[in-house]
């Protein structure tokens, strides 16, 4: 058997609120001397996730652009995404305004 199929999850959600639950003081990202636990992860994400749902015109299944550097901002956001059932399109901060608008148009972001 192998370690992956003893996992009680099938999504990256569930995933996360495993995680969350299992390990809630251990770090879960650490960037430039800052660490975020999986506690706070999951009470950040779950607040944007909140906003979204309730305060943006977005509904589950949209597409929502991410264009963040990598920063302890991004696993929150991107958490707070998924967890309002929409579909993450990860854009790199370094693209051209040409490669930016492919990517958005291409994905329907």
């Amino acid at each position: 058997m192998n370690q992956t199929s003893d996992l009680p999850v099938s999504t990256i959600t569930e995933l996360l609120a495993f995680s969350c639950r299992r390990y809630p003081h251990h770090p879960a990202f650490t960037h430039a001397g800052a660490t975020l636990t999986y506690h706070e992860l999951d009470r950040l994400s779950g607040l944007f996730s909140s906003y979204l749902l309730h305060h943006s015109c977005l509904v589950k299944g949209d597409r929502i652009a991410l264009l963040l550097p990598n920063l302890l901002q991004f696993p929150v956001v991107f958490f707070g995404a998924l967890r309002a059932g929409l579909v993450v399109v990860n854009i790199n901060p370094q693209f051209t305004a040409y490669e930016l608008q492919h990517q958005l148009n291409d994905s329907g972001a």
